[in-house]
């Protein structure tokens, strides 16, 4: 009995220093000085809760691609953003794989990863291997913001590729001249998947998908910009299809092509059956033949629009003329919106309290459309400033 009770302590205090060890940071830095040169190094020495600071550099070459996180529930995190620290996978494969069941707390922060490669052959007939030249997530659901995908390519998501369960949190992200078959920026399927703060430029698909394509799976896109995407088929923005639902919430999506001359639709293309789609306080506007595609006979899910900005829209089935415009939305040239932009104040609350800028929503009146708030001109703001002192002075009497 002495025994037994001896060995029940000793398991005890051993369990006691498992769950009360302090969390380690682990640093990576590229030569002298740092125990550890690769970020895999760095990863492989770390176990749960633990921090890896990846400091200022390019990253190349073995142990910096196809990187992975064995399941790890860590955070791995450049020491001065994303502009500071780069991986660049030199065409040799991918920047990141997460195929481990990692979940929300395996985190990916402050990384420009560039020049990845995924396979490019099979399109979607292999959706489990191919894409994801920057970020591969099979059956996993790691957390990822505030980096830079730019330059890579596969068949299905040429930064990033998510399927089978990945239920990857995406935000604060910059996908920028990525290339696929399929979803140049971000391909999703069979999963669930949010995409805040995210903006998607000069992307482009060899089919379809410029910027977005999200098969069989239900995601929010929030707070991004959307601009200068293209394919030769279908969404040069966003193609929803196969199923599941979509919110596309205070989302600009602008200026984006269909080249070769394609027949397809610019903005959205909503296809195939599907649960719902719906897009609230969004403007769409500049797309190429058409803001959204949506056939209600061949795709027989509802597409709902509301207080949403879209060009040439007046009549078509899913728009609302109670609250939605088609009038120009006054874009500066950055997608923000000048002082006498129909969308301001036009737009309503989707619980969404700050914008692409992080200003907050809503900045002054009622809340506006696209991802950006209208930010008065500083000598307004002085005056507006000027009259609430006013105020509080008569409040004070």
């Amino acid at each position: 009995m002495k025994h037994g009770t001896l060995l029940c302590l000793v398991v005890c205090a051993l369990v006691a220093v498992s769950v009360c060890a302090p969390a380690t940071t682990i640093d990576v830095g590229l030569g002298g000085g740092y125990t550890y040169n690769t970020i895999q190094a760095g990863i492989n020495a770390a176990t749960n809760g633990d921090t890896v600071v990846v400091h200022d550099g390019v990253y190349t070459g073995t142990g910096n691609r196809d990187i992975d996180f064995g399941g790890r529930r860590i955070t791995v995190r450049s020491a001065n953003g994303a502009a500071s620290t780069i991986v660049d996978c030199q065409r040799a494969g991918r920047g990141f794989y997460f195929h481990s069941l990692e979940t929300s707390l395996s985190v990916l922060e402050g990384f420009t990863v560039r020049n990845g490669q995924g396979p490019t052959s099979g399109g979607e007939e292999v959706l489990g291997s191919a894409g994801g030249g920057g970020v591969y997530c099979t059956g996993s659901s790691p957390t990822i913001r505030g980096c830079v995908f730019s330059n890579n390519d596969g068949g299905c998501g040429g930064a990033m590729n998510a399927n089978y369960g990945s239920n990857v949190l995406v935000t604060d992200c910059m996908f920028v001249g990525n290339t696929a078959s399929d979803g140049a920026g971000f391909w999703g399927g069979s999963s669930e998947f949010s995409i805040t703060g995210c903006v998607f430029l000069q992307n482009s698909a060899r089919r379809c998908g410029g910027a977005v394509r999200i098969n069989t799976a239900n995601t929010t896109i929030t707070n991004c910009l959307i601009y200068n995407n293209t394919t030769p088929g279908w969404g040069g923005g966003i193609v929803f299809a196969d199923g599941g639902s979509m919110s596309v919430l205070d989302c600009t999506i602008a200026d984006n092509f269909i080249s070769g001359g394609g027949a397809g639709v610019g903005g959205i293309a909503v296809c195939d059956t599907f649960n719902f789609f719906d897009a609230t306080n969004c403007v769409l506007w500049g797309n190429a033949n058409g803001q959204i595609y949506h056939d209600p006979v061949a795709s027989p899910g509802p597409v709902t629009v509301t207080y949403t900005d879209a060009q040439a829209s007046t009549g078509e089935l899913w728009f609302d003329p109670l609250t939605c415009l088609d009038a120009n939305p006054l874009f500066t040239a950055g997608y923000h919106l000048l002082s006498g932009s129909p969308c301001v104040n036009t737009g309503t609350d989707v619980g969404v309290y700050v914008d692409l800028d992080g200003n907050v929503r809503p900045l002054l009146g009622g809340f506006d459309m696209g991802c950006y708030e209208m930010v008065p001109e500083p000598s307004v703001l002085g005056v507006l400033g000027l009259g609430l002192l006013l105020v509080l002075k008569r409040l004070r009497r």
